[in-house]
Formats: C-alpha cells, sequence, structure tokens
C-alpha cells in the first residue's frame, strides 16, 4: 500500500472540517505532496495534520425521498457520506460521479457551490483515476457527501457583482468541449495566480481561485461538458470579484520578493520547498500552479508556485530540513 492510501485510511477516521468550519486539507495535501515527488514526507505531514482534525461520527444511508432535502444540510454530511459509500459499493465509480450531478440526482452542478468541497471532489477523482481501490473510492465518497453536505440549496448568483457576472458570462459562452473547458480552466488559473501575487496580504483566500478551478480540471473526462460548464459559472460567482478580468503581470512581477524570485527560477526547488513547508495550503497551492504552468507556460504561474512554498506557511511553522 502506497504512502498516499496509508494517509488516506488515518484521515478517514477525522472529520470534514474543524475548529471554525476550516475545511480539512489532509486528502488533498498528501495528494499533492505525492505529485511533487515528496512520497516520504506524507506521512510526518499526516502526523502534524490529524491531531487537530476532529474524530468522524457515524452516519445511516439518505433514503431516496430524504436526499433532495438533505442537500446543504451539514448536519446530515455523514449520512450523506454513507449514502455515497454505499452507491460506491453497488456501481462503477464513474458512474456513482454521473448520477450526483444529473437532473435525476442531486443535480449538485446548479447549486452554489462550496469552494473547499469541489477542491476535495476533484481531488479525490484524480487519485481514483490513477489506482481504483477501495480507499480511494471511499475518498470519492468524501468528497461527495462533503458537495453535497456543503452546497447551497438555492441561490442564482444574481447578488455577484459586476467582475462576477462577467467572469459567469464569459463561462456560459464557452464552447461545450474538453478542450475549450480546458483552456477556460487555464485562463482562471493564470488569473487567480495574478490575484494571489497582487494582494498578498490574503495569500490563502486568494489562493482558492488557483486551486480551486484547477481542480475542475481533472473532472473534464468524467463529466459531460454542460455539467462542467455549470460548476465554473458557480466557482467564478464566488470568485469574480477577486480574479481581474484583464491580466497583472507587472504587478505579479513586481510582488515578489528577491529570495521567491530566485526559487520561481527551479521548479525542482519550488516542489522541494513547499514539500518541506508542513502547511497543506502552501503544498496545494505549489502544486496545482506548477501543474498548471505545464499546461499553460507562463513565468506568473512559477512566482505564484514559489511564494506559496515560501510564504504562505504562517507564522511559527517551520520547514523540514
Amino acid at each position: 500500500m502506497s504512502e498516499t492510501d496509508q494517509a488516506l485510511l488515518r484521515l478517514h477516521h477525522c472529520g470534514f472540517e474543524y475548529g471554525d468550519a476550516l475545511p480539512n486539507y489532509g486528502p488533498m495535501a498528501v495528494e499533492a505532496l505525492a505529485s511533487l515527488g515528496h512520497d516520504a514526507l506524507i506521512s510526518g505531514l499526516v502526523d502534524v495534520y490529524v491531531p487537530r482534525l476532529p474524530s468522524l461520527a457515524d452516519g445511516r444511508p439518505l433514503e431516496e425521498e430524504q436526499r433532495k432535502a438533505a442537500v446543504g444540510q451539514f448536519d446530515r454530511v455523514t449520512d450523506w457520506l454513507a449514502s455515497y459509500e454505499l452507491a460506491l459499493r453497488e456501481s462503477p465509480w464513474s458512474e456513482v460521479l454521473a448520477r450526483a450531478f444529473a437532473p435525476e440526482g442531486e443535480d449538485l452542478a446548479a447549486r452554489p457551490l462550496a469552494l473547499h468541497a469541489l477542491v476535495r471532489l476533484g481531488y479525490a477523482v484524480r487519485s481514483l483515476s490513477r489506482y481504483d481501490i477501495p480507499v480511494r473510492r471511499r475518498e470519492l465518497a468524501f468528497g461527495l457527501a462533503y458537495v453535497a453536505a456543503r452546497s447551497s440549496p438555492s441561490g442564482d448568483g444574481t447578488a455577484a457583482g459586476d467582475s462576477a457576472q462577467e467572469w459567469a458570462a464569459r463561462v456560459r459562452g464557452t464552447e461545450e468541449s474538453g478542450e475549450a473547458l480546458g483552456e477556460l480552466i487555464s485562463t482562471l488559473c493564470l488569473r487567480g495566480a495574478e490575484s494571489y501575487l497582487a494582494d498578498l496580504e490574503q495569500r490563502t483566500s486568494r489562493s482558492h481561485a488557483v486551486v480551486a478551478s484547477s481542480a475542475v480540471r481533472f473532472l473534464i473526462p468524467h463529466l459531460p461538458s454542460s455539467v462542467l460548464k455549470q460548476l465554473l459559472v458557480n466557482l467564478v460567482l464566488q470568485l469574480g470579484e477577486v480574479l481581474p478580468l484583464q491580466g497583472r503581470s507587472r504587478v505579479a512581477e513586481e510582488s515578489a520578493d528577491a529570495e521567491v524570485s530566485r526559487c520561481a527560477e527551479s521548479a525542482s526547488e519550488i516542489r522541494y520547498r513547499a514539500a518541506c513547508s508542513v502547511h497543506e495550503h502552501a503544498i496545494v497551492m505549489a502544486e496545482a500552479c506548477l501543474r498548471e504552468e505545464t499546461v499553460r507556460t507562463h513565468k506568473t504561474l512559477l512566482r505564484a508556485a514559489a511564494d506559496a512554498a515560501l510564504r504562505l506557511s504562517p507564522p511559527g511553522y517551520q520547514e523540514w530540513r
């Protein structure tokens, strides 16, 4: 069993959130560490991370007539988990994923999203796409349950600001093809990286624009383009106010300090410094930027990755050297 799978076994005893509704980013950080090529640090990260998480409560599968009403009810999250675990024992995981986003299912794509839940779902799909084994199917159940329990049952985004509405219109006008949606995701990630570098006082919150947008890319092979477009519309309605409509490359370049600039010149150093940060958001943000940079080459993504690796950890965190 891989380091990733052993870590997931431990994390699956833990709750979805901790503290004041802070999301459990352990599974995503573990998946990102593996992608960065630093599997040996996974167990240490989990040792640091698990003590802050509450134990997972028991749940009971929802009856069919209960499911619609239970969307958006976080107090039913373990019931959603039990429901998806049961479904994944009875059907292939790709079918369970598709049904969750179909109109005759929970129709989750049409509902206002919880960004962290979408991230957990996307990373679960990436992990499961590599190896279809029980512990990774259970992580998919966690991702689907989190989306269902944290997605609002109503809301059309009309309260979003002008920037968000313009982004939503841009998404709606995108061709329904995997290639076109992939290009759109690349643009969202680049604009997210520019936004991140333009406001370094809000590193963690600004990182979500890159991480959440990139997470949707993992769903492209598994969901219809119409569903993916709706997911992206809901995503930008939440992110639009922090996503610049035009590029801010010069601002992004000027925002980096000398050490960040030096680190940005080497993807290998970024990977190493991110892995050693012992901080979940630093690891996930750096890995997402590096991965997106392989899709659309741009120095802003490398600069954002380097900044995340070096500066996203809050005071008090120490690197492993």
